[in-house]
């Protein structure tokens, strides 16, 4: 008998988590030890409307929904640079890539910047125990003894079966594979039920600073079957483009020319994927209420970066168009969200994390961070915030900054192409104002936003960046 997705999504909601995630009000309060644990939570390659709280409950995501509605939301948050290895490296260390010359996936922060200090070690050298599972930075630093305490071990039961995959696309990671198996079997359900392991278990005479990294949606696609069966082929919508034909935006291409039936298969993937993690964050978050901990735990969840599905003609990251470069980002701290939650809608970065839980947990700021604390904005979601916000592809291929409504990019310091948004008039960046007079001022005072931050110093040399593949 076939189970319809409303059917499936009533039975879920009947077995759904308790506490925090099917209400509003969080635990009592009970004695806390003297500093705030943190648990920081990493997926990969989300764009903002992935998740249903942005795209109207499309997507099942009622635990990363209900968390959002529970902490401060910064819907225009932008990461570093799109692409995994340097955004997480730019969280980890607060700096742009061109201030620590991590770049691309196969530099390692360990291997090329020892020097640096990460967010880990921050905690650590303040007393914390600090605990990692998943993928919160690219190997070695991830299960590195040097930032680690403690590496949680969790290792899916079973491995992808290709004979038993969809391929959609001519490259080797566009495939669909949906196992009928428990969601502890795969890789996700794995490294969440070692987080509740060790909650469970952890003695706390230590405060914690836990990273867990998600995998998906993040290629290749798959997940436990009972989430593929949320989204039917056939019911499926490709998002709304709404591109117009007099489009003047810079570098419209087409990544991954597919037909529409494989674009649907691509989503319904992708969003299998996203609510395959919702469910293992709910498991964790209500982990952490039975013993105790939501009302002595900063949270904080996020993307590394954004992916486009089809807007300007690409699917997947590599741009500095919004999709690309913004991705969720929310923080609840026990000391100011119990009783109210906020959405900001001033840009900020990612880079911001580190100095923000340094303030946050009383600890000293690493010399080297380029961010700023978002406290203030923790304290009043609405109060005006007039710092920039950048982001950028590679070494100079293309430069992003946003102040206020206003997105400007570059491609090859202009040489390839420059553009200027209105955000709040063009959310799509689909009319490039670059050339219009009447914004020549403001196009010269966001040039040179980005020439101070990342073309008065050169990036530094790494001296493995010959033997890197």
């Amino acid at each position: 008998m076939r189970v319809t997705r409303r059917d499936f999504l009533r039975q879920l909601s009947a077995i759904g988590a308790t506490g925090m995630l099917n209400g509003n009000a969080l635990p009592a309060a009970t004695a806390r030890p003297r500093k705030k644990n943190v648990l920081l939570v990493i997926d990969e390659d989300i764009q903002n409307e992935i998740l249903g709280i942005y795209n109207g409950g499309i997507t099942h995501t009622p635990h990363i929904d209900r968390f959002a509605g529970r902490s401060i939301r910064f819907d225009n948050a932008y990461c570093s640079m799109p692409e995994c290895g340097p955004s997480r490296a730019a969280i980890f260390t607060g700096m742009r890539p061109q201030a620590s010359g991590i770049y691309d996936n196969p530099a390692s922060l360990d291997r090329d910047r020892p020097d640096l200090t990460l967010l880990p070690d921050v905690f650590r050298k303040a007393g914390y125990l600090t605990v990692a599972t998943g993928k919160l930075m690219h190997p070695p630093e991830n299960t590195s003894k040097k930032h680690w305490d403690i590496t949680l071990r969790a290792r899916a039961t079973i491995g992808l079966n290709l004979e038993e995959a969809v391929q959609f696309g001519k490259a080797k990671y566009m495939l669909s594979w949906s196992p009928d198996c428990e969601d502890g079997d795969l890789g996700d359900g794995a490294r969440a039920d070692a987080v509740v392991k060790f909650l469970e278990t952890c003695d706390n005479e230590k405060p914690f600073f836990l990273g867990l990294g998600f995998a998906k949606p993040h290629d290749p696609y798959f997940a436990p079957k009972k989430y593929f069966d949320m989204y039917p082929v056939d019911e499926l919508k490709l998002p709304a483009r709404n591109e117009p034909k007099d489009a003047t935006a810079p570098f419209h291409k087409t990544r991954y020319n597919m037909s529409e039936k494989n674009q649907k298969i691509y989503l319904r993937s992708r969003y299998a994927g996203m609510s395959y993690v919702d469910a293992q964050f709910g498991k964790v978050v209500d982990a952490m209420q039975r013993k105790g901990y939501l009302d002595n735990t900063i949270i904080i969840f996020m993307g590394d970066h954004g992916y486009h599905h089809g807007e300007h003609g690409h699917w997947g990251k590599w741009t500095v168009f919004e999709k690309a470069l913004k991705s969720p980002f929310m923080i609840y701290d026990p000391d100011l969200h119990k009783d109210k939650a906020g959405v900001v809608k001033g840009a900020v970065e990612f880079i911001d994390l580190f100095p923000t839980l340094c303030e946050l947990c009383d600890l000293p700021k690493p010399k080297t961070m380029m961010g700023k604390s978002l406290v203030p904005l923790l304290k009043d979601p609405g109060r005006k915030w007039d710092y920039p916000a950048f982001g950028a592809w590679r070494k100079g291929e293309a430069r992003a900054v946003r102040l206020h409504q206003w997105k400007y990019m570059e491609f090859k310091r202009g040489k390839l192409g420059q553009g200027l948004f209105n955000l709040e008039e063009d959310p799509g960046e689909f009319y490039n104002l670059v050339d219009k007079p009447e914004h020549a001022q403001r196009v010269t005072k966001l040039q040179k936003l980005i020439s101070d931050v990342y073309y008065q110093s050169p990036i530094p040399p790494l001296s493995t960046r010959k033997k890197s593949k």
